[in-house]
């Protein structure tokens, strides 16, 4: 799948208000903890997590992206060592940065295109100026998030973040449903949305899920001991 060719169906400005109900039954929490150059990361974003934009799932997710992953902090100085190299680094804090200066009607399709063109293994360091612009976003928001500091300090806090799930971190990417981490079965992540949604009628996207088998991670955390 090439972004180009992509298009997200009826994404609107309301922060995804569910319409089946005047009454709106609770929303599903959904987080992923990701690394940006991390390919089961990418995969999940690509083949899995895009699902929820396509479809009426939209409109009962709250959703929540926390780009660090496997990421250290070195407390002396506060600099980042990340799993896969400076790159990681750099891209990990472009989008959150995007995350903190668009609404999700934005970042989600911006932090898409960027992760399938790095997928694709176009690793240089425009790759999100040429999603800006192809999405008419302005690239000076995140330019301005970078040279002030400010995305030093949301990677610290998604640090901090990543830090204290419960239970902790285990491998990428890691996806939790109402809090309830899913595992190795991330790749039914649909399934678990629509189990977890307790309002009815559910989203015609629930009506067509079927299981899809576990597969092992490529981006479990290093060994520090080695």
């Amino acid at each position: 799948m090439t972004y180009a060719s992509h298009s997200f169906n009826n994404i609107s400005d309301d922060r995804f208000s569910y319409r089946f109900h005047q009454s709106q039954p609770r929303k599903v929490n959904l987080a992923l903890y990701y690394e940006t150059l991390c390919p089961d990361s990418q995969s999940f974003i690509l083949d899995h997590l895009v699902r929820v934009f396509d479809t009426d799932l939209k409109f009962i997710v709250n959703l929540h992206l926390v780009p660090f992953g496997n990421a250290r902090i070195f407390p002396h100085n506060k600099t980042v060592n990340c799993q896969h190299g400076s790159l990681e680094c750099y891209y990990n804090t472009i989008e959150a940065c995007a995350l903190k200066v668009w609404p999700l009607t934005l970042n989600f399709p911006f932090i898409h295109c960027v992760e399938t063109r790095l997928h694709q293994k176009d690793k240089d360091t425009n790759v999100w100026q040429l999603c800006a612009n192809h999405l008419g976003l302005n690239p000076g928001s995140i330019k301005k998030c970078c040279t002030t500091g400010l995305g030093n300090k949301l990677i610290l806090h998604n640090a901090e973040e990543t830090s204290k799930l419960n239970p902790p971190l285990k491998y990428l990417p890691w996806v939790t449903v109402n809090d309830e981490p899913l595992f190795r079965d991330y790749n039914n992540v649909i399934n678990y949305i629509c189990n977890a949604y307790r309002g009815n009628p559910k989203p015609s996207a629930c009506k067509t899920t079927s299981s899809i088998p576990q597969s092992p991670s490529l981006c479990d955390p290093p060994n520090l001991e080695k």
